[in-house]
């Protein structure tokens, strides 16, 4: 081949046959050594980025290493594993290609990278040919608003993501009770979205309710509405509630573990006989919905403390879909934060990249607030980043967390709930000194502003505003 170095020579001329082979494929495929120098492009990657071979193969991947966001080969040096990534390449007519690139390294004998070979599967064609390859069996369609949309549809990288939406995949054809469990953060109100979306109600609406943001006393009226004249402060004409206001779509009622005892006993008479009672009303209202609840808060534990009813568990729990945690789910954490990166850039006008060591902090970091703390953090720097610094290390963007830190000390004896207020009210009390009203801190921390306050005020704290 033309261009050619005598490395690049000896690393091929053993394989000329495959080279044939490669250059005959529709993927684009290149080889990079461990210096990051071009060591072999096939046809269809010049074709894709409109480069002539002989220009690439006297180029090193980190000089144009801005056309390529993430790299792919700055991942694959620091995890020293097969890896895939969603990934934009500018070609040579400056348009932005999407794909999904997988690189895979090639060790010498000393266990060293000898070189790392990288196959793209473009977005736009990725989609047609799985509608090609469609038999009968269900696929997901690939195009750059489904990869980026994180809140319509969970990134599904690992292993067992894919196994939890295929499972919740199978749970959206019925009208099953869902119970979606899993830590704070982890995405539970993002996987009700997806179940809804890909439920035969997905033309109705969705409705979500935060059972721990409404007080007891409001908590029953609110699900299940009141007749005029119910209770003093109510309104004159009554209200609906949003068990019979969702008519036809779908409910999602997430900390479902804060539904005090009566409450309880209602929504288990509602999902037995499809109808509600109003508050102060003397006759039964036929409603038409699909339950999908969440819980923080293990409910076979709550059921054996006579906190939450077992029945009502039982009825919940027909289709269960746990949430693993991000730090055992590696996989999604790259495609997570790139996805956010892409969504901050685009909502503040930013032009922001990960850096390598951004890479490795994605990896080592133990993601306690899951999903949410990823966003927060992504968000976070993108915001604070200098201006000119486009590369963006997520490390020096981390919330100062001394505060938190030391209202972590653990006594000899613990409950882990104990455990979970330590953490939370160190975090309430570090943020709350650099807000200036409870709706500030309540777009932070992704949470209701009601829940905020009623937060603030178990821990004694405030708001200067």
């Amino acid at each position: 081949m033309s261009g050619m170095t005598t490395e690049q020579g000896e690393a091929l001329a053993h394989i000329d046959d495959a080279v044939q082979i490669l250059d005959s494929i529709d993927n684009p495929v290149y080889v990079l050594n461990s210096a990051g120098d071009f060591i072999y492009v096939n046809d269809a990657f010049g074709r894709y980025t409109g480069n002539s071979k002989d220009y690439l193969l006297r180029t090193n991947i980190y000089r144009i290493r801005h056309t390529f966001q993430p790299s792919i080969f700055e991942q694959v040096t620091t995890r020293r594993e097969r890896v895939s990534i969603f990934q934009e390449i500018t070609n040579a007519t400056k348009e932005r290609l999407r794909q999904l690139t997988v690189g895979r390294p090639v060790f010498d004998e000393s266990g060293k990278i000898k070189y790392i070979i990288v196959v793209l599967s473009p977005l736009l064609h990725l989609d047609a040919m799985l509608r090609e390859a469609k038999t009968d069996t269900t696929y997901y369609a690939f195009n750059s608003e489904t990869i980026t949309s994180v809140a319509s549809s969970p990134i599904a990288e690992s292993l067992a993501m894919r196994q939890l939406l295929s499972r919740a995949d199978r749970a959206a054809g019925s009208d099953a009770t869902c119970l979606i469990t899993g830590e704070t953060g982890a995405g539970k109100e993002v996987m009700a979205h997806y179940i809804h979306q890909r439920s035969t109600r997905n033309e109705r609406h969705m409705l979500v309710i935060n059972c721990s943001a409404l007080p007891d006393s409001l908590l029953e009226s609110e699900l299940f509405g009141y007749e005029p004249g119910a209770f003093t402060g109510g309104l004159r004409q009554g209200k609906i509630g949003v068990v019979e206001s969702v008519a036809g779509g779908t409910l999602f009622l997430d900390e479902i573990n804060s539904l005090n005892p009566l409450a309880q006993s209602k929504l288990l008479r509602t999902l037995e006989t499809h109808r509600i009672r109003r508050v102060g009303g003397d006759r039964e209202i036929d409603v038409d919905f699909r339950l999908v609840a969440a819980s923080n808060n293990p409910l076979e534990e709550m059921c054996r403390q006579g906190t939450f009813r077992k029945d009502l568990y039982y009825r919940l729990n027909l289709i269960n879909l746990t949430i693993p945690p991000l730090r055992e789910r590696k996989e999604d954490i790259l495609p997570l934060a790139q996805a956010f990166l892409d969504e901050f850039c685009d909502k503040y006008n930013r032009q922001r990249v990960l850096s390598s060591r951004a890479y490795e902090f994605l990896y080592s970091h133990d993601w306690p607030g899951n999903a949410r703390e990823l966003r927060n953090l992504v968000e976070r720097s993108v915001i604070l980043s200098d201006p000119d610094d486009v590369s963006l290390n997520l490390k020096d963007y981390l919330p100062d967390a001394t505060k938190a830190e030391a209202h972590c000390q653990l006594p000899d004896t613990f409950s882990l709930r104990e455990l979970q207020e330590s953490v939370e009210r160190g975090v309430m009390e570090g943020l709350s000194k650099q807000v200036k009203s409870t709706y500030e801190l309540a777009d932070i921390l992704h949470i209701n502003q009601s829940t905020v306050v009623r937060k603030l005020k178990k821990y004694g704290l405030s708001v200067k505003e």
